[in-house]
C-alpha cells in the first residue's frame, strides 16, 4: 500500500492519542490526520462515508466501545491499539480516591504511596521523608515493578498485534520512557505509529517522528525517577524533583 492510500486518518483516544496524531502528520504528510477526544465530537457520518479511504485508530478500552465505533467498523480500516499504563519507573505513584472521587493535591491526582502512608499512620515531614531509602523501597517490590510492567505491557501490545520485538525490544531495554504511570515519552508513542502504519500497510514519508515533533506530554506531570531506583535500574538521572505545571511554583523537591 503506497503512501497516501488513506486520505484521512482518524484517531480517538485519550492524551497519548493526541500526540500520536502530532506524530502521524509528520509522518504521513499527505494524509489528512485528525484526533477526537470524545466520540461526541466526531461526525462519524462523515467518517464512514469516507469509506475505505479512512484508516480510524481507536484507543482500548478508552475509545473501542458505542454504536459509533461498531459502525466505523464496517466502512473503514479500523486498527485498535492499548492505552499505556507503565508503573516500571514510577512505582510509588498511586491515584486514589475519596468515595469513587480521585483526591487531588500538589501534583493532581498524583500521589506517593509513601507518602499517603506516613499520613495516615501519623508521621511528620521528616519521618515520612526518611522512608525514602533502598530498604523500604526494596521491601515494597519496587525494584520488580520494571519487569513485571515489561511483561504487561508486552502482553497488552501483543494482545492487538502490535509486538515488533525490533521496535519495543531495545525500548524496554533502554531508559525512562515514560513521564509519569500514564504519559509515554516521544520514543514510545513514536514507536507505537510505526508499528500501526505497518500494519495498515502505509509506508511512512518519514519514520522516526519523535525526532522533530515537541513532546506535548513534558507540559504536564512529570514524575521522577527516584536516585535509588534509578541505580538499581542501572539509569541515569534519578533525582526527587515533581513537576505539576512547567512553571516555577509548580516545580518542587521531596
Amino acid at each position: 500500500m503506497e503512501q497516501g492510500h488513506f486520505r484521512n486518518i482518524a484517531v480517538f483516544g485519550n492524551c497519548q492519542g493526541s500526540q500520536l496524531a502530532n506524530c502521524l502528520r509528520l509522518m504521513v504528510p499527505d494524509a489528512n490526520v485528525e484526533f477526537f477526544r470524545y466520540l461526541a465530537d466526531a461526525d462519524t457520518t462523515d467518517l464512514v462515508n469516507r469509506g475505505a479511504r479512512q484508516l480510524v485508530l481507536v484507543q482500548n478500552p478508552i475509545m473501542s466501545f458505542g454504536p459509533q465505533i461498531e459502525a466505523l467498523r464496517k466502512a473503514c480500516k479500523v486498527i485498535e491499539f492499548p492505552a499505556v499504563a507503565y508503573g516500571g519507573f514510577h512505582p510509588d505513584l498511586i491515584r486514589p480516591k475519596r468515595n469513587k472521587v480521585l483526591i487531588k493535591g500538589p501534583l493532581g491526582s498524583n500521589h506517593s504511596a509513601i507518602v499517603l502512608y506516613g499520613y495516615l499512620r501519623g508521621f511528620d515531614e521528616a519521618a515520612t521523608a526518611a522512608l525514602f531509602r533502598e530498604d523500604v523501597f526494596r521491601i515494597l517490590g519496587y525494584f520488580r515493578a520494571r519487569a513485571e510492567c515489561d511483561e504487561h505491557l508486552r502482553g497488552k501490545l501483543d494482545q492487538f498485534g502490535l509486538l515488533d520485538e525490533a521496535e519495543f525490544t531495545p525500548l524496554l531495554a533502554g531508559p525512562c520512557f515514560m513521564h509519569n504511570t500514564i504519559h509515554p515519552k516521544l520514543p514510545l508513542i513514536g514507536a507505537l505509529a510505526r508499528v500501526l502504519l505497518d500494519k495498515a500497510g502505509v509506508s511512512p514519508f518519514l519514520r522516526y517522528p519523535e525526532n522533530l515533533t515537541p513532546d506535548d506530554l513534558v507540559n504536564n506531570v512529570v514524575w521522577p525517577v527516584y536516585p535509588e531506583i534509578a541505580r538499581g535500574l542501572n539509569l541515569t538521572g534519578g533525582e526527587y524533583v515533581f513537576q505539576f505545571k512547567p512553571v516555577k511554583r509548580f516545580i518542587f523537591g521531596l
